[in-house]
């Protein structure tokens, strides 16, 4: 009978242990976010200068994004670091004509970036586009195409960036 009582109160300090090290575990790795040095004021006896008339140029909404650059097909687009761009041959599998994947997890591709020959073909395989937001872009020698297949907040940011190479 003692031995019962022995073990649950040992299986009971074994969790606790193992919540410790969970709780433990979780602070180190957890990033914390950076902290910026406060201005001290200081004191001034010279006359405030009038308001400025010029505004302050507004910070770049998509400062720290990262820019995926396609040369063959000539564009470029910017993500930030919670969506994962997939390029390669076999991330493009079962997707004849995409040449780019932005992949900001869930069941599906947010964003998928195809090229295509000219309009008719790209027409000829999307004939129901009203159920997705998709961006046309025609240049010399092909069309590319930029659906959002989700509708997820953030991917109408990411595909603004969007832009053909001159």
């Amino acid at each position: 009978m003692k031995q019962k009582g022995f073990s649950a109160i040992l299986v009971f300090l074994v969790l606790i242990i193992l919540i410790l090290l969970g709780v433990v575990v979780y602070i180190t790795i957890k990033p914390s976010p950076p902290i910026s040095p406060s201005p001290s004021p200081t004191a001034s006896t010279q006359p405030s200068a009038a308001p400025s008339t010029n505004p302050s140029p507004t910070a770049d909404p998509h400062s720290g994004w990262q820019t995926y650059t396609n040369e063959d097909y000539g564009f470029q687009i910017s993500y930030p670091d919670n969506y994962d761009l997939l390029a390669s041959e076999n991330d493009l599998y079962g997707w004849p004509h995409a040449v780019a994947l932005l992949y900001n997890g869930g069941q599906a591709y947010d964003i998928v970036i195809e090229v295509w020959n000219n309009m008719d073909e790209y027409e000829s395989n999307h004939p129901d586009t009203e159920n997705f937001e998709v961006t046309v872009n025609e240049t010399d020698t092909n069309v590319i195409s930029v659906t959002d297949y989700t509708a997820e907040d953030g991917n109408s940011d990411v595909i603004s960036t969007f832009g053909l190479l001159e």
